[in-house]
Parts: structure tokens; C-alpha cells; sequence
């Protein structure tokens, strides 16, 4: 019965048959959709009697530890380069990669801060950067870093910005040492400063300056459990999508 009520009020897709015992699920996911994934997953396991648990941390690294054999079910990216690597890895279902949620880059600072009113220029970022350094995530091998530098380098900023930097494991790390003040600014995506009373966007770059931000979601090549299958659903429901949005995220 719960599977059905689950399957009808927040998924509108079909309905599994339970299985002889409650599944346990792993979602490896990235870090910056912490804030909405533990809200669904929460409602989840209110439900069912499967249980889910997220692991959250840089795309590169999640990836990285699925093709070395750890048991996750699904897999969610920040950007499609990850994904396509697992692909290439065999280590995901195919048929079950979608685009999930896409996101914004802005260069974010402590509140209260003034915004960037103009073109972004090197005299301006470099103001701003002061004595301090650009928090950011690693922009070698994580999503929000390589998003991050190629906007920088779109706009003229990467020589300004490069011997200034503070590379993080992920951009939920990057938002911390910001709201810490820490660093007198930082590149993080517009997800992570919506509503947050401690950090202020004062630019947005625009989304020709950088590759899309889209996030990749797939099963792994493990073999999907039921409760694997419908927590999957569920990420794509209308109900998900109203959660996404309330932490900023874009959904269309």
C-alpha cells in the first residue's frame, strides 16, 4: 500500500511491487545539492520503509569512487563531463541518464556587500579581492571550479584572479570560508546565496561565459532495486521540483 500512495501522490509514475525486505539506497550526489536532496530524502523515508542515504561531495571524486566499485545506486553530477567518464566507465544505465536541475554562477561575498552595478572588469574583481583570495572549488577536476574558470577567463579575469585564489574540495566548502569571511568573495552557484542571509550574490555571470550548468542524474549498472527505482522517480515528481526551486535551483 505505501508503495502505491508513494507512487501516485508524489512520483505519477508506476508502481513496484515491495520486495521480501525494505531496500537500503545510496545516492551519490554532488555537494551543492545538499540542501534540497536532504529534504526529499527526509519525506522518502518518512514513507517507506526503504531507507535512503546520500553521501554528498565533489562530482570528480564521486565519480571517481563509483568506478572503483563503491556500491552506489545512482549517481547525480554536476555537469554531464562526470557522467559522460562513468559512461565511459560502464559503470551507469544508460537509459536512465537525465538532465535533472540546472543552475546559475554568481560571485558571491559576506553580507552586507554592494553589487557589482556594471561590467565585471579586472579593476573591479581585483578591488573586490582586495588583500584577500577568491574562494572557489578546485577548478582542475570539480564542476563549480571549471564553471568558475571559464568564466573568469571568458571575461578577461583568470590573470587577475589566478595567483588569488582558494581552491576547495567542493563549492559548498568555498561557500563556507565566504559566510566565514574568511575570503572577501568567492564564485559559487546562485543555489548556494538564495535566501541565505549570510552571503550576498554581487554579480551574475552570464550563462554564455561558461558551459551549462546542468545536473546529470543515472542509475548506476548495479542492479536497481525497487526502492532505487522510485526514490529515482521521485527526484524528477512535481513535488521534487517545488523543493528544488525553493533552494534556487532551476527545474525548466
Amino acid at each position: 500500500m505505501w508503495r502505491a500512495l508513494l507512487s501516485i501522490a508524489a512520483l505519477g509514475a508506476g508502481i513496484w511491487s515491495a520486495p521480501a525486505k525494505a531496500d537500503r539506497i545510496l545516492v551519490f550526489a554532488a555537494a551543492s545539492l545538499k540542501p534540497p536532496l536532504e529534504v526529499i530524502a527526509r519525506r522518502f523515508n518518512k514513507l517507506s520503509p526503504d531507507q535512503v542515504r546520500i553521501s554528498f561531495a565533489a562530482s570528480s571524486a564521486l565519480a571517481r569512487q563509483i568506478a572503483g566499485g563503491a556500491p552506489a545506486d545512482m549517481f547525480l553530477s554536476a555537469n554531464q563531463h562526470w557522467m559522460d567518464w562513468l559512461a565511459g566507465q560502464g559503470s551507469i544505465a544508460g537509459p536512465s541518464r537525465a538532465i535533472l536541475l540546472r543552475n546559475r554562477l554568481v560571485l558571491a561575498a559576506s553580507a552586507p556587500a554592494k553589487a557589482v552595478t556594471g561590467p565585471l572588469t579586472p579593476e573591479i574583481l581585483a578591488g573586490i579581492i582586495g588583500g584577500g583570495r577568491l574562494a572557489l572549488a578546485d577548478p582542475a577536476h570539480v564542476p563549480a571550479g571549471i564553471y568558475a574558470k571559464q568564466a573568469l577567463q571568458s571575461l578577461g579575469l583568470w590573470n587577475v584572479a589566478a595567483s588569488r585564489l582558494a581552491p576547495q574540495a567542493n563549492v559548498r566548502t568555498a561557500l563556507a570560508l565566504i559566510e566565514r569571511k574568511e575570503v572577501p568573495a568567492g564564485l559559487v552557484y546562485a543555489s548556494d546565496v538564495y535566501k541565505n542571509p549570510r552571503v550576498r550574490a554581487i554579480y551574475e555571470f552570464s550563462g554564455k561565459s561558461h558551459d551549462p550548468i546542468q545536473y546529470a542524474a543515472a542509475l548506476t549498472s548495479l542492479a536497481p532495486t525497487p526502492g532505487a527505482k522510485i526514490f529515482y522517480e521521485l527526484l524528477f515528481s512535481a513535488s521534487s521540483k517545488k523543493t528544488y526551486k525553493k533552494f534556487g535551483f532551476l527545474t525548466d
